[in-house]
């Protein structure tokens, strides 16, 4: 890790003395995420859904030669997961009784975590000399939990916002990866459209005692943003 770091400060050092070549940008974007399930949970609750939400943020485009450059980012995202017909009944060790009183001993669920991002990545695009062309990203990112909520929904009523006491990791380690294309808009400023793939590779849930708590955030997200040149 600080040989990492020590790589950033060194390019961001190079580069910032001389701003020629380097872009700033902000981008919006729409997120499907997604929890892998613990051995508890796979044996309790049902399969957990994709759950939408947006986020965005600001980066720097920093170049570092033949088409590579160096992408630090901090954005505000939201993960989590759904949960659909939640049966209370199955969750408590008890028997339904069916009917009615079935009906309400069901809920479906949203879990929310919401983090600051910060992913340090590669990018390589494929045109070097025009401004618009097929661009790739790769790199690390670590999340800093800021918040959570959990929503619990019962017979259709309005969601319930509940405040999640669980023991949470308030740093997530992930890895990224996406591929976008990037196109003039007006003058020096660019556009683009982005989709890329965040992979959790920490828990969200530090262990209960001897019991491994192994449930990782999955993310994938389509982005649009602008960005433009630092200075002239």
């Amino acid at each position: 890790m600080k040989i990492l770091f020590k790589a950033v400060l060194f390019v961001l050092a190079s580069h910032f003395v001389v701003a020629q070549g380097i872009e700033i940008g902000a981008k919006g974007s729409f997120n499907l995420s997604n929890v892998s399930k613990f051995e508890l949970a796979n044996k309790l609750l049902p399969d957990f859904k994709l759950l939408p939400s947006g986020g965005g943020g600001v980066f720097a485009d920093i170049p570092v030669g033949n088409g590579l450059s160096f992408r630090p980012e901090i954005l505000y995202s939201e993960k989590g997961s759904k949960l659909a017909n939640i049966n209370l009944n199955k969750l408590m060790g008890t028997s339904g009784s069916g009917g009615i009183l079935g009906s309400l001993i069901s809920l479906d669920a949203r879990i929310i975590l919401r983090y600051i991002d910060v992913p340090l990545l590669l990018k390589y695009k494929f045109a070097t000399s025009s401004s618009s062309g097929a661009y790739i990203v790769a790199g690390p990112s670590l999340s800093f939990k800021i918040d959570d909520d959990l929503k619990l929904k019962f017979l259709g009523s309005l969601p319930a916002n509940i405040p999640l006491n669980l023991n949470y990791n308030k740093v997530e380690f992930s890895g990224n990866i996406g591929a976008g294309y990037e196109f003039p808009l007006s003058g020096k400023v660019k556009g683009f459209v982005e989709g890329r793939y965040q992979h959790g590779f920490t828990n969200i849930l530090q262990d209960v005692g001897i019991i491994n708590l192994k449930t990782r955030n999955r993310n994938f997200g389509i982005s649009a943003g602008i960005s433009m040149p630092l200075g002239k």
